[in-house]
């Protein structure tokens, strides 16, 4: 493996990386009041689509911490 292509790995990684997170992303950026919940569903749940589907779900959802 060359330079090259530990970069465009690296690149791909974070790239799923952000992916994969964007429902916590989200919820926090929001100040959502169930972000916690949110990254708990992502973490245990999100490696499935519909895991992941309901923490975006619910992190775009309007319930925000007044």
């Amino acid at each position: 493996m060359n330079n090259t292509d530990l970069i465009a790995l690296g690149i791909v990684g974070i790239f799923s990386a952000l992916i994969y997170f964007a429902p916590t992303i989200i919820a926090f950026n929001r100040e959502h009041g169930n972000k916690y919940v949110v990254l708990i569903i992502n973490i245990v749940f999100g490696w499935t689509l519909i895991g992941w589907l309901v923490a975006i779900f619910i992190a775009s959802s309007k319930n925000f911490k007044t």
